[in-house]
């Protein structure tokens, strides 16, 4: 089951990427993140926050809030990949 939640999941990043219109912003996610999807914890907060935000009624809000989140995570990933990069 964990496996199909984490292909879901996956999937539901995916069609947020299809809404941002940033091509920089989708590549660099698409580019920098395979480790975040061996994250347990983090498939669950990304299922958790993606629930939450198909409750929003406004399309354009909800919009705006997922962009918010993904520019968010970038600038997280970036800043943990150099971490990385310095170990």
């Amino acid at each position: 089951m964990l496996k199909s939640k984490q292909y879901d999941i996956i999937k539901a990043s995916h069609k947020i990427k299809e809404m941002v219109n940033n091509k920089n912003m989708e590549d660099n996610l698409v580019n920098n993140n395979s480790w975040k999807k061996r994250s347990q914890n983090y498939l669950i907060e990304l299922e958790r926050f993606l629930d939450k935000a198909q409750a929003i009624k406004d399309e354009n809000l909800r919009k705006e809030i997922i962009i918010q989140m993904l520019k968010c995570d970038k600038e997280l990933t970036i800043i943990a990949e150099k971490i990385f990069e310095k170990k």
